[in-house]
């Protein structure tokens, strides 16, 4: 789920890392700017397209992602969260906003997601 709002480009792009196998369903799509925003505005919006998306919320969910926000967004809906480094957030703003694990990459993330892995247990 990313505020990106060319979802056909992002698709491509994780096409391209060959990581569509993992992903059911992409969303995406940027908070209307017809105003200011707020520091909020990013991570309610996030989490609103989940919302949107599912009727009932998983009641085991797992976010990935790499900032802040994303931590927010998960928090509200309550999931865990997972923070990937080398996003828009350094180490330290990541440790900051208090995420449930901070993994190197996707890879790292994924020996731990994978059957076997301490997510499947």
């Amino acid at each position: 789920m990313t505020q990106r709002r060319d979802g056909e480009e992002l698709k491509n792009q994780i096409a391209q890392l060959g990581l569509t196998k993992y992903f059911a369903e992409v969303l995406h799509g940027a908070p209307t700017s017809h105003r200011r925003m707020t520091k909020d505005d990013r991570w309610r919006h996030k989490a609103s397209l989940i919302k949107e998306r599912y009727r009932v919320l998983p009641a085991k969910a797992l976010y990935i992602g790499d900032t802040d926000n994303d931590v927010r967004a998960a928090r509200s809906l309550s999931f865990e969260v997972w923070l990937l480094e080398g996003g828009h957030r350094n180490k330290e703003q990541q440790v900051k906003a208090d995420p449930d694990r901070i993994e190197a990459d996707l890879a790292g993330a994924l020996k731990h997601l994978l059957p076997g892995g301490r997510w499947q247990r």
